[in-house]
């Protein structure tokens, strides 16, 4: 299954309502969407649930480059960052564990993630 990063944009800007375009552009959104592919792509599942699960983790990875880029500009994070962090990411384990084998801090496990440029066991996705 192939997923277009740039058709699920709305859903993640959506969902990321506090984000600003200036702190989090449509880029950087399909650049993390396109890792959530990557990331998912080993695992067989229903084309809806897996889309569903490209979309939670694209979107925990883009507020993780969010909270990022705002630090940056701002000097610190936003003051809810921490428990929306925990919300993103349990709505993603939530959503991906039905297919794939995944821990409540998103590392997968007995899986070869290829296209990493290394061979990943295990892999903490966590920031």
């Amino acid at each position: 299954m192939a997923i277009a990063p740039e058709d699920y944009v709305l859903q993640v800007r959506r969902e990321l309502a506090e984000a600003t375009e200036d702190l989090l552009s449509d880029e950087t959104i399909v650049q993390q969407l396109k890792k959530a592919a990557k990331v998912l792509e080993p695992y067989e599942a229903d084309e809806d649930i897996k889309v569903q699960g490209i979309i939670a983790l694209g979107t925990y990875f883009s507020y993780v480059a969010y909270t990022s880029m705002a630090e940056r500009a701002l000097g610190a994070v936003p003051a809810t960052s921490e428990l929306r962090v925990k919300e993103l990411k349990r709505i993603a384990h939530m959503i991906i564990s039905q297919f794939a084998p995944v821990d409540e801090e998103l590392r997968f496990k007995e899986v070869e993630l290829q296209g990493w440029g290394v061979e990943l066991r295990e892999s903490v996705l966590s920031e």
